[in-house]
């Protein structure tokens, strides 16, 4: 291990270099986007040390105790981390800390002791987890000199308990080009039952972006309190039409039994008849540039109202599915247009569902841009035969001031299809 330190003295020569004539504050940049900062008549000095290895907490979730509120884990560290902080966050708060540094910062904040002992099955507090909801536990290593280093990560699952096996039988009949008809019937087990009818994979997608908004930590529970109007309590059959052609409709049920409790959702997908050959082409429209809410990443509960700049995609019919890639303008000039296009054509990762990667139909997508700033928005769609069409590129500007309507209302998630009794 190496140190290095630098007199204060020296520190404030390298201020005066960068045109700081009369420096008293000393500012650290942080890679999480966020500053330290400190009155320089309070340093001494400043020193740099090197670790040799990575600092890390290995995590694993062994089982979680419902009844005493206790997650049981095991940690494993590595040579050089002498201690660990954690934190259990929603599977969907997870895209707000989308960087080691963010979710370093986010651990250290919200949890005030270093834990020096590295368990094998030791057991942590996590009370008031839903039941049958995604969690992701969180560590990040400690060194010797309490830096905030490596993160680990492990997602589990909480147990969730019913009177019975509730479930809904869905059988579908008469499918068309745009419309199907839908049938369910709930068994002896389940008492009620709601379910929302989407395309296929909209719903999961609306849940991991808005459930964290709603303070939900399951689909489930964001399909009952959120997304539904009704409870159906016997067999129904109902309608849908007004629908896309080869397009595949998922219908979400959530039963739930006598005691009221939510039973895992049931995913039923039925595919409309048609197509129409052609070339994939995407239309872009620049639409409102407003203020939207979005959650807080310096507190997951709390929300700010942030600028987006919000476009109009409109897929031709010949169009089966199709995303899009925004870059600010100097990330566009530093990758270049032939790079810009290959991102766009790329396929969904591995583990991550192709409905979550690509959109289906005319939707409206926002992106956070600053006033007077300008970037690139390109959108590629496949046809039906699964063969890239051309990208449709635009560069924008955004407008010198926010829009009066900071309506985050206008980009919640969509209503669900609506049927048509038989």
């Amino acid at each position: 291990m190496k140190k290095l330190y630098i007199s204060l003295f020296a520190a404030a020569l390298s201020f005066a270099a960068f045109g700081q004539t009369d420096p008293n504050r000393m500012i650290l940049h942080n890679a999480d986007g966020s500053t330290t900062a400190m009155m320089t008549d309070r340093v001494e000095s400043i020193s740099f040390a090197t670790v040799a290895g990575p600092v890390k907490a290995e995590t694993k979730v062994l089982e979680y105790d419902e009844e005493a509120g206790l997650v049981v884990i095991s940690v494993d560290g590595t040579a050089d981390c002498k201690g660990w902080k954690y934190a259990i966050l929603p599977e969907t708060g997870m895209a707000l800390y989308d960087t080691d540094a963010k979710l370093a910062s986010y651990i250290d904040a919200n949890c005030k002791h270093v834990y020096s002992v590295f368990p094998d099955g030791g057991a942590v507090d996590a009370p008031g987890l839903e039941p049958g909801s995604n969690y992701v536990f969180c560590t990040v290593g400690v060194d010797e000199y309490g830096t905030m280093c490596e993160v680990s990560t492990d997602a589990f699952q909480t147990p969730r308990s019913t009177e019975g096996v509730p479930s809904v039988d869905v059988t579908f009949s008469n499918v068309t080009e745009n419309s199907f008809d839908v049938t369910l019937t709930p068994n002896d087990d389940c008492a009620a039952y709601v379910y929302v009818v989407y395309q296929q994979g909209y719903i999961e997608d609306s849940y991991m972006q808005y459930g964290s908004l709603f303070g939900c930590a399951s689909i489930e529970e964001y399909i009952k309190n959120y997304i539904t109007w009704n409870t159906f309590y016997e067999s129904t059959t109902d309608t849908y039409d007004g629908l896309q052609p080869a397009r595949t409709y998922q219908v979400s049920v959530v039963p739930i039994d006598i005691d009221g409790n939510l039973a895992k959702m049931q995913a039923y997908t039925v595919q409309t008849a048609g197509g129409v050959a052609g070339d994939a082409w995407v239309n872009i429209e620049q639409t409102e540039f407003m203020l939207m809410q979005t959650p807080n990443p310096e507190n997951i509960m709390e929300t700010i109202f942030v600028p987006h700049q919000t476009f109009w995609l409109t897929p031709n019919e010949a169009t089966a599915k199709f995303r899009a890639e925004v870059f600010t303008e100097a990330e566009f000039d530093e990758i270049g247009l032939e790079a810009a296009e290959a991102k766009v054509k790329t396929e969904a990762a591995s583990g991550v569902p192709d409905d979550m990667w690509f959109r289906y139909k005319a939707c409206r997508q926002s992106y956070k841009f600053d006033p007077s700033s300008s970037g690139y928005i390109l959108v590629a769609g496949k046809n039906f035969e699964g063969e890239w069409g051309a990208v449709n590129v635009l560069k924008f500007t955004t407008p010198d001031e926010v829009e009066d309507s900071p309506l985050w209302i206008r980009n919640r998630p969509e209503k669900p299809l609506m049927p048509k009794k038989k």
